[in-house]
């Protein structure tokens, strides 16, 4: 009788260690599912990451250029501000009954204080004749615009651009009264375009920045880059002012007229008839949130290819187990449905017996859970087995072999046994697994 011994090692095709059959496949299903819901969950977020840098450096460029807004908008209205206090002396002068040549020497001491803003400054009467100038040379025949296609809710009227000699200038007029408020006049003032968006220059405005000052009825009065339109024409059609008729102060995002997008914030003056925009270049402004979304897109993206490359060879790991599996099941099945008469035995690569049939625990007289696990060494086969001496009993061979030797039964009968081993081989060819199919041949 084979003495009962704790096995030394159980192995993985022992009927009470295997997962029910298809369990790898219902696995590797989960498996797949799970590092899908993985990669749609981190590219979720950071679709969702991505999205709120885009917000935050918008909401960033919006809050910048609505501050700038407002200080040009500020400058531009101090700038017509200086103006009016010159008209307001201009009629004191005149109330107080100076002469022509002190009014010519007040207009020319402004335009000396300030020659970028004042280009030239000139006093008419109410037939438009002209009473006195800062700069005799200045052409007197310059045509001047006044007209507008809306009422002027204030006495400064701001004119169109146009060019006098060769030099872009706006003209600006303030209608002159008496005490009594008659009108006795006007005062009118030739602006450079480039003072009003001069100031942007010390704002360290970032490159490709556009600053534009229209008038309220549309036409375009100044702007920093000549691509963003011809001075003096109305550009109805155009993002800005489909914004402004909407609402006197906003934000938006457009592609402006020389063709570069930018996120633009407007502003319109109380007091004057003016509209000031402001715009940043989108490359500019999302290039922060743009190399942000491309390293976290690189990280994503390595994450993502070493979850999948995982993923494939844990399910090939898991095929490979429900080959096993299906392989374990289908050997197992062969091998207990064999004859009673043939005993069969199944080792693995290290000799250890992973299944038997019910015929071999008959003639030993044990059951198969203490024979399976046993790691067969020559010392110990004869006891173990009984069917032959230890040094006849074959090695895991990678050639089938066929042995045929006498038995001596515990009851003293002399049998011949012949001994098959046939080794099971791996997808490489090499030896794994060897079958051993023991046949009674006594005559």
């Amino acid at each position: 009788m084979l003495p009962r011994q704790r096995p030394v090692h159980r192995s993985g095709l022992n009927r009470s260690d295997l997962p029910p059959l298809g369990f790898a496949r219902r696995l590797g299903r989960w498996l797949a599912a799970g590092v899908a819901l993985v990669l749609v969950a981190m590219w979720g977020i950071f679709a969702l990451l991505t999205v709120h840098q885009f917000d935050l450096a918008r909401q960033s460029a919006v809050s910048d250029t609505r501050t700038l807004t407002r200080l040009v908008e500020a400058w531009n209205r101090s700038t017509l501000l200086r103006f009016n206090f010159l008209v307001a002396s201009i009629e004191t002068h005149l109330k107080l009954g100076h002469t022509e040549s002190s009014l010519t020497e007040l207009l020319t001491r402004q335009k000396s204080a300030d020659p970028d803003l004042f280009v030239v400054v000139e006093v008419r009467d109410r037939r438009n004749t002209l009473i006195a100038t800062s700069d005799p040379l200045f052409p007197i025949n310059s045509a001047r615009n006044f007209d507008s296609d809306l009422p002027s809710s204030t006495d400064t009227i701001i004119g169109m651009p146009r060019s006098v000699e060769g030099r872009t200038l706006i003209p600006v007029l303030h209608p002159l009264h008496a005490p009594d408020g008659s009108l006795i006049g006007s005062v009118i003032a030739e602006i450079d375009p480039g003072y009003f968006a001069g100031f942007s220059s010390g704002l360290g405005l970032p490159e490709s920045a556009s600053i534009v000052l229209i008038r309220a009825d549309g036409p375009l009065l100044a702007r920093n880059i000549d691509a963003l339109g011809a001075l003096g024409t109305s550009y109805r059609d155009s993002a800005l002012w489909s914004a402004f008729v909407s609402a006197p102060a906003g934000s938006f995002e457009t592609t402006e007229a020389d063709g570069t997008p930018r996120v633009v914030s407007f502003r319109s003056s109380a007091e004057f008839p003016l509209v000031v925009s402001i715009g940043f270049s989108s490359r500019t402004v999302f290039a922060e949130a743009r190399r942000h979304a491309i390293n976290t897109g690189l990280v994503s993206l390595t994450l993502s290819a070493l979850i999948v490359l995982a993923t494939i060879m844990l399910l090939l790991q898991l095929r490979r187990r429900a080959a096993a599996e299906a392989a374990a099941e289908t050997a197992r099945a062969a091998v207990h449905s064999v004859g009673s008469g043939v005993a069969v035995v199944m080792l693995d690569d290290d000799r250890r017996i992973a299944l038997v049939n019910p015929a071999l625990c008959r003639i030993i007289g044990t059951d198969a859970d203490t024979l399976v696990g046993v790691r067969l060494r020559h010392d110990m086969l004869a006891d173990t087995l009984g069917l032959c001496a230890a040094a006849d009993w074959p090695d895991l061979a990678a050639v089938e072999t066929v042995r045929e030797l006498p038995r001596q039964s515990q009851d003293g009968v002399s049998r011949w046994v012949e001994i098959r081993s046939s080794p099971i081989r791996d997808r490489f060819g090499m030896a794994r697994h060897a079958v051993l199919v023991v046949t009674d041949v006594t005559e």
